[in-house]
């Protein structure tokens, strides 16, 4: 299973790697998170910046900018997307995934590519 790893850049010592399904969509990185995350908690207190890696962690990386997204669309497209790269681990995980991200405690992170 490839997954993500994302390190949000908060203040300094505080970094914090987190390894995720993803999805890769529209030039982004995405990953359905629960709200309680410290990763949710701190975009929403607008440090947005992050260190993304795809495969491990020692691989290449991108600095990108999270953002937090409801948009029916794109979950229904990550439903489909998990379905496929992830198989069975999947179909155990995904009704719980779906409920979350109806009722407001799970919410997708876009991270997009910066320069900087």
């Amino acid at each position: 299973q490839m997954t993500a790893y994302v390190i949000s850049l908060g203040l300094v010592g505080s970094e914090m790697c987190i390894r995720d399904r993803f999805m890769h969509h529209d030039g982004a990185i995405w990953i359905g998170t629960p709200m309680s995350t410290y990763r949710v908690k701190r975009i929403i207190a607008g440090r947005t910046r992050a260190k993304v890696w795809v495969g491990s962690p020692e691989g290449p990386d991108f600095n990108a900018e999270g953002s937090l997204v409801k948009d029916l669309t794109v979950n229904a497209h990550m439903y489909e997307i998990f379905a496929q790269k992830y198989g069975e681990g999947w179909t155990t995980y995904e009704t719980r995934f779906q409920t979350e991200l109806a009722d407001g405690s799970r919410t997708l992170v876009r991270y997009v590519p910066t320069n900087n």
